[in-house]
């Protein structure tokens, strides 16, 4: 099932190519406007080694109106491609609809993903810690530890992913429970692990790639933008794979 869905994920993406690039084309540049117009503002300088940094008041404001702005225009791009595949939305230009209630739905259930994670690391994080100075930091419980660390991110990744069918069943404007979601991708176990850590691979992949162009800023720019646009369309396109098979019940061939 694991290759299942990443082939129907990569078919998905790429055999629509040209109505995923009319769906996100549009908010990934604003994205990537804002991203750059935030490294001037804040480090003077697009050179993302830049040695000159400032974090002033008026330079957070700016970094989290940036992260606000990224967080809705993500969700618009996000909602238009689940819009496209579930319920067969065709993009009609290179401007999508802003669809308000589901895009501040959607970001409402990444919201909650993102808290319940954060409340999770936290208090395993803390208690690690504890261990580790209490025990020492032999090469023995630094292992241990860094062991146990690996399987606890590899459970996080599968859970996200198990409840990650909420963002869209959101964008299609349903207000779908954690508690729902965990149960109908039950059937699907470690296969969605497997998917996720495909595709994460693959997006990684690609931003490595773009650092052949550090020598050139715009260029680097440019090649490393078209690779996260391609790895979040990507990332999209698997939720709402694991959406289709685990909630509407479709058969991948």
């Amino acid at each position: 099932m694991t290759f299942k869905m990443v082939s129907h994920a990569f078919r998905m993406l790429f055999s629509n190519f040209g109505d995923a690039l009319k769906l996100s084309l549009l908010p990934f540049v604003l994205i990537q406007i804002a991203a750059i117009t935030t490294q001037i503002a804040v480090f003077g300088s697009l050179d993302p080694f830049s040695t000159e940094q400032s974090f002033g008041s008026s330079q957070i404001i700016v970094q989290l109106t940036n992260a606000v702005a990224s967080l809705i225009l993500g969700a618009w791009l996000a909602v238009g491609w689940h819009r496209f595949v579930l319920a067969e939305e065709y993009p009609s230009g290179f401007f999508p609809p802003f669809r308000s209630s589901e895009v501040f739905l959607y970001i409402g259930k990444l919201m909650t993903l993102v808290g319940l994670g954060v409340l999770c690391l936290l208090p395993i994080g803390l208690g690690l810690g504890l261990i580790g100075s209490v025990l020492g930091e032999g090469a023995g419980m630094l292992f241990i530890l860094g062991a146990f660390g690996v399987v606890l991110v590899f459970y996080l990744l599968w859970a996200f992913t198990r409840l990650s069918v909420i963002l869209p069943a959101a964008s299609v404007g349903k207000n779908m429970a954690l508690k729902e979601a965990w149960a109908t991708t039950e059937t699907l176990g470690l296969s969605l692990l497997g998917a996720a850590l495909i595709v994460g691979l693959f997006g990684a992949v690609l931003q490595a790639l773009s650092l052949v162009f550090m020598s050139s800023i715009a260029l680097f720019v440019l090649a490393s933008g078209l690779a996260g646009l391609i790895a979040t369309l990507l990332t999209v396109s698997l939720a709402t794979t694991i959406y289709g098979v685990a909630v509407e019940g479709r058969q991948l061939t």
